[in-house]
């Protein structure tokens, strides 16, 4: 593959899985400086995937995949504190009006919430969370949709147990 046609790949992958990028991120890191870590190692692992990716899953499924996997790996210490230039992931411009200091400090609570889950039960959340269907999710982990129902249905207990009361501040 030639690099402009790699280029290429990866803009459009940048463009369209910025926001699940920067979702992973926030799960599996609890800076903000550790969440741009995890965010560009994210990333350069995709770019150097390009070229092995065929096609044989979805393009949604190749970049979990890898996000998830960096981003498990980074939990587990292999990546950190390896500080690179800054990358923001989103143009301030790009986002919604400004919430309550409520709500944001409830997002807060989630997110922290969500890394404190194991890390299989915070991937299964957080695709579940982003729409994907229990066979895409079963295609991502590599197991079966019965086993990502289990899961999930395990991590939401796990959620909830750890976020009674959040609900009503929102």
């Amino acid at each position: 593959m030639d690099e402009h046609r790699r280029s290429q790949i990866f803009a459009e992958w940048l463009d369209r899985y910025r926001g699940l990028v920067a979702r992973v991120a926030r799960a599996y890191a609890d800076t903000l400086a550790d969440q741009e870590d995890v965010a560009q190692e994210i990333l350069m692992q995709l770019w150097a995937s390009i070229p092995a990716f065929r096609r044989d899953a979805r393009e949604t499924t190749w970049v979990y995949r890898i996000s998830l996997n960096v981003a498990m790996n980074w939990r587990r210490g292999q990546f950190r504190r390896r500080r690179r230039l800054p990358l923001s992931l989103i143009d301030p411009s790009e986002l919604p009006a400004a919430q309550s200091a409520e709500y944001a400090e409830a997002v807060g609570k989630l997110y922290t919430a969500i890394r404190r889950l194991h890390a299989a039960d915070s991937s299964v959340l957080l695709m579940h969370l982003d729409g994907l269907s229990y066979g895409q999710i079963a295609s991502v982990l590599g197991c079966t949709s019965n086993n990502v129902g289990v899961r999930l249905s395990r991590a939401k207990k796990r959620l909830a147990k750890m976020l009674e009361g959040l609900a009503d501040e929102l």
